[in-house]
């Protein structure tokens, strides 16, 4: 083994100064951290090559810090004033080549000689592998600041490699120092990595706390940042909910007002004239009836909106035929009471499924547009349905097709700007609260759905309703 574990010292108390894992130091060696905690003990060449490499990799070619955070000679004074006199520096560089170097690394060789104009030629000489990219810059960063760290100038030092396991350091030092200065810096020279690192850390913890400060004010400016996004948000949610239940009220007193007036009426003629016959009588219940019924839709219908706006809605796979069909039955008795013609077409031999709420599909998003259609189509008029699908059967595609009054091109740009129709009576009177468009576009935003609608003044409107498909099945044929 030829590399004395007290040269690890130094890379761990740089990785800890760091926050880092000294684990980190180790990897790819057959060393481990206990191990080399043990300073006296030693290991092998290859080792200390790769961890070296490892320390370059993780944070870089540190090796100058040992010029700038090097042992501070004020901090030593136990043999403080126990030497003096005036010494050469050549002497500290002849120490390195003859016992503290071969002390650290029992596998390089040093040769140390002056040549004719009183430089200090050190020659180092690695034994074996080669030693990692840097290893040899680090100790011309070492030998530079030899008479730094005793109280004198730097050394100037030339480094002219002879190969890549060997080196030759050309170095001129300074004139001299105190013999009290070599002593008390001097024995904790091969420590100063070690050195070097405390004082690190100290700098390093400071730019680390300087960081963290940084980074949790950017943390609290991204926090009120997005409170005040949200409170905007809220605040326009709150204004745009204030403007619906406004909008409504008025609509809501505005459409109840007109049936009441009839019931109110009714009820003080049958009050008033002793004289009525049953069919009279009846005649005026059956007013005062429809009148009640229309109160009772508008409500329900203004509970479906509020609903729609507000709660979650469980979306399973539903059978759009089976909705269509459902829906189908229920509006037809309203358009054979008015005198209108609803048809319905199913183009696909198989069932369709889709993701919508069971609940709603019919009563919320499909009676609302066939109702609409039927009621702006006049009397023998015709409503037509049909169900396709597009994009190899990705999409179904439910068109409601009126005969109607139709859209004027501002009304249709409303439509599809709010999609909210305007409470326009039907062509025999009957009144809504304009927000069964509005229900029915919620529910089908929910559904990943969308609608278009196409329309003329005078000759119909169409409604074109589009669903993801979602999965088919082949229908049940009955045989005989």
């Amino acid at each position: 083994m030829e590399v004395l574990n007290i040269n690890y010292v130094c890379m761990i108390n740089t990785l800890k100064s760091l926050g880092l894992s000294v684990d980190l130091l180790f990897e790819g060696t057959t060393i481990t951290y206990e191990q080399a905690a043990k300073t006296n003990a030693r290991s092998s060449w290859s080792d200390y090559n790769i961890a070296l490499q490892n320390v370059f990799r993780i944070i870089g070619d540190d090796y100058s810090l040992i010029s700038k955070f090097a042992v501070n000679s004020r901090e030593y004074s136990t043999l403080q004033g126990l030497f003096s006199g005036i010494v050469s520096y050549r002497f500290l560089y002849w120490c390195q080549a003859n016992f503290i170097g071969n002390y650290l690394f029992k596998n390089i060789k040093y040769t140390y000689a002056n040549d004719s104009i009183g430089n200090v030629v050190l020659t180092m000489k690695v034994c074996g592998n080669a030693p990692t990219l840097g290893f040899f810059d680090v100790y011309a960063e070492v030998f530079k600041i030899f008479p730094t760290q005793l109280g004198g100038g730097d050394s100037l030092v030339q480094t002219e490699m002879l190969s890549e396991s060997e080196v030759r350091y050309i170095i001129t030092p300074p004139t001299s120092l105190k013999l009290s200065s070599i002593f008390k810096s001097f024995l904790k020279l091969p420590f100063g990595f070690i050195r070097a690192t405390k004082l690190l850390s100290h700098t390093y913890s400071e730019l680390l706390l300087i960081e963290e400060q940084k980074a949790e004010l950017e943390r609290l400016y991204d926090i009120q940042a997005n409170l005040n996004e949200e409170v905007k948000l809220k605040n326009s949610q709150l204004e745009e909910q204030k403007e619906k239940v406004t909008v409504l009220l008025k609509v809501l007193s505005h459409d109840i007002s007109n049936p009441l007036l009839v019931i109110d009426g009714r009820v003080n003629q049958i009050m008033r004239r002793k004289n009525l016959n049953v069919e009279q009588v009846l005649s005026s219940l059956e007013k005062i009836s429809n009148s009640s019924k229309r109160i009772s839709n508008m409500i329900e219908e203004t509970r479906i909106f509020i609903s729609s706006e507000n709660s979650e809605v469980k979306l399973e796979n539903v059978s759009l035929n089976q909705a269509i069909k459902y829906s189908v039955e229920q509006m037809n008795l309203i358009a054979v009471e008015k005198g209108v013609n609803l048809k319905y077409v199913e183009q696909p031999d198989f069932d369709i499924f889709v993701k919508a709420s069971n609940e709603f599909l019919s009563a919320s998003v499909l009676n609302n547009f066939i109702s609409n259609a039927i009621k702006f189509t006049p009397v023998g008029g015709e409503v037509r349905l049909s169900l396709n699908t597009l994009n190899d059967n990705k999409v179904a595609v439910f068109e409601i097709q009126d005969t109607g009054v139709g859209m004027s091109e501002e009304c249709l740009a409303e439509v599809k700007k709010s999609g909210k129709l305007s409470t326009t009576p039907g062509t025999e009177g009957e009144k809504g609260t304009g927000y069964g468009l509005s229900i029915a576009s919620n529910f089908l935003s929910r559904f990943n759905a969308e609608y278009d609608v196409f329309s003329e003044l005078n000759k119909g409107t169409t409604f074109r309703l589009s669903f993801p498909i979602v999965s088919t099945r082949i229908k049940r044929q009955a045989f005989l």
